[in-house]
């Protein structure tokens, strides 16, 4: 069995010293049950199983020890899992967070990571966690003897692109294989790596480049990125340096219809088909977003220009956030769009910018336009809008309104202005 190392001066380092460490060390040369550890420190014993645990973890870790996880009895399964997570919160330290958060596990400086340690080669996501977490980072464990074995760190936007199929309602659990599912198998990776792909990420953007075949795999014919690619074994590029060169500083990272697109989804839009509204109901998420499934509309606020961005199939960073109340349909506006266009297609995204220099900028994206060039643009001043564009504005004063609670009106004098429009219909 070839297990990887563990980078014990990293752990060591990044540990914080608490008061109950020396009696840990000295605790656990007579029993290596994290229960009995437990009960036998007040302060300790006084905290959540869940966080005693992962304390008890932490301090054997920074000392260079293994934690032995067999011979737990019936609490072998939260030992675990409290083991892994005090790994990792061990390897990328951040804020510490209360234990059982709905849906993740770390918030590494936004990065939302669900934790599943085991010591099979199958685990299972929630629907919150399935929905919420940015990475599905898997910690496996040797079922014999219970030392760390190998870990997989599988971004959500690959996990769901081979999951396409399932509901975004879906209550189910959604299960990974590391044995079975190849793709699992190519998001392999070590702790050191793991470490790097989420502190050293400014330099693996100024330093590396996709192959000529990863980049021709990856990018496709429409400038979308296939995510199951990501995956695909090369003696060239890391998986993860590829992953963050197309989603975090390159021209791709803009690109919004980046989830893939099988085979038979790609047949379905060569056919020449009338375009079918789309249903919308959009809830308030977090600060200025909605969202509803695949769609969503974000308020923008810079000096020179304020309005809405609307995206149709827009991957979005939901994390954290839990489905609101609907406070708005907008169903109107899009329709609205449809009718300045007087055209048939779908509209992937659009803007609607009232700038400092008094006119009104329309930017509107169709069918399988690239994000650029392909947009649209018109300009208007006020009192110039065609009527469909007049109705937009309103719409857009409202949901800009709604979105923000009326904050801005008070110290931003662009908003003022905009929210004095006054346009007839």
């Amino acid at each position: 069995m070839n297990y990887q190392e563990i980078p014990f001066d990293i752990l060591k380092k990044n540990k914080s010293p608490k008061i109950w460490d020396d009696y840990i060390l000295e605790k656990y040369k007579c029993t290596n049950r994290f229960s009995d550890i437990k009960e036998g420190h007040k302060l300790l014993d006084e905290l959540t199983i869940v966080h005693a645990y992962k304390e008890i973890a932490k301090t054997l870790y920074a000392s260079g020890i293994e934690p032995n996880l067999i011979h737990q009895f019936h609490e072998y399964s939260t030992v675990i899992g409290s083991t892994g997570e005090a790994l990792i919160e061990l390897l990328i330290p951040d804020k510490e967070l209360p234990v059982n958060n709905d849906g993740f596990d770390i918030n590494f400086k936004g990065n939302y990571i669900e934790i599943k340690s085991t010591l099979v080669d199958k685990v299972s996501m929630s629907s919150s966690q399935y929905n919420t977490s940015d990475y599905l980072l898997i910690i496996k464990f040797h079922k014999g003897n219970g030392k760390f074995n190998c870990a997989w760190l599988a971004p959500m936007l690959i996990v769901k692109a081979y999951k396409n199929t399932r509901k975004p309602d879906s209550k189910q659990l959604a299960t990974v294989n590391t044995e079975r599912s190849t793709w699992v198998r190519g998001l392999k990776i070590t702790l050191p790596r793991i470490r790097r792909f989420f502190i050293n990420q400014d330099k693996i953007l100024s330093t590396f480049k996709p192959c000529k075949k990863c980049y021709s795999t990856i990018v496709q014919s429409d400038n979308s990125i296939n995510f199951r690619a990501m995956t695909e074994p090369c003696n060239t590029c890391a998986w993860e340096e590829r992953y963050i060169y197309f989603t975090k500083g390159t021209p791709y990272s803009e690109v919004k219809e980046n989830l893939f697109i099988n085979k038979r989804q790609q047949t379905r839009k060569k056919i020449q088909q009338p375009h079918i509204r789309p249903s919308f109901l959009l809830s308030e998420l977090n600060g200025q977003i909605f969202i509803d499934r695949s769609c969503l509309i974000r308020a923008i606020f810079n000096k020179d220009r304020i309005g809405l961005y609307f995206g149709r199939h827009s991957v979005v960073k939901t994390t954290g956030c839990t489905k609101g109340t609907v406070v708005y349909p907008f169903n109107e506006l899009y329709d609205y769009m449809l009718e300045f266009l007087n055209i048939n297609e779908q509209i992937n995204e659009f803007h609607i910018l009232y700038k400092s220099n008094g006119k009104i900028d329309f930017l509107v994206r169709t069918g399988m336009a690239p994000v650029k060039p392909g947009f649209i643009e018109e300009s208007f001043l006020p009192e110039e809008l065609p009527k469909p564009l007049r109705k937009a504005l309103t719409l857009s004063q409202d949901v800009l309104y709604t979105l923000n609670d009326g904050t801005q009106k008070e110290n931003n004098e662009l908003y003022k202005k905009l929210m004095a429009i006054t346009v007839a219909e």
